[in-house]
């Protein structure tokens, strides 16, 4: 908009932080539902089949753009576990590791770039279910809102079913492949 940022997809685009389950986040999903919505009735009245991918992104080899500890979160604290993670990882020792990523998480439960890195960790250590379900936390707790959100595949298969569409499981073919 000529005014600065009008929409919250502009906002989110423009670096604006939008906390993980704000009111702006939801207004955010809410916009993108009755967009969806909007655009999937047109068709359904025009008789127009559409499918409808789901959305992906490469969520282990993509660290969160924006994914350091909250405000509330003392930085010392944080530096300090942090050096000790990066000893035990350069060390190879995953359970000390994993023990250090757990104590950041307790003081930022919320903290994408630990959420990644315990990812990455289960990764190395062959745990690929606890890996996925770090990495969607971290894509999930991005402080850059709307990079392919677990919520609005919600709201595709929501609404494609309300209008007719057919969703195409990309997410899962790429995480297939």
């Amino acid at each position: 908009g000529e005014g600065g940022p009008t929409s919250l997809f502009e906002q989110a685009a423009s670096g604006a932080k939008i906390p993980f389950d704000s009111e702006a986040y939801h207004a955010g999903l809410a916009q993108f539902e009755t967009n969806l919505s909007s655009l999937l009735s047109k068709y359904q009245s025009a008789d127009i089949p559409v499918y409808i991918g789901t959305l992906v992104s490469n969520e282990s080899h993509l660290m969160p753009f924006d994914g350091g500890p909250g405000a509330a979160v003392d930085p010392e604290a944080w530096r300090i576990l942090e050096e000790k993670r990066l000893r035990y990882r350069r060390e190879n020792s995953p359970d000390a590791e994993r023990e250090i990523l757990v104590q950041m998480l307790a003081l930022d439960g919320e903290s994408a770039d630990a959420w990644f890195e315990l990812g990455q960790l289960e990764t190395l250590s062959g745990n690929e279910g606890a890996a996925q379900t770090a990495f969607g936390l971290a894509r999930d707790y991005d402080r850059l809102r709307f990079r392919a959100p677990s919520d609005f595949n919600e709201i595709i298969r929501k609404v494609s079913r309300e209008y007719g569409a057919h969703v195409v499981e990309v997410r899962a073919r790429f995480i297939e492949h």
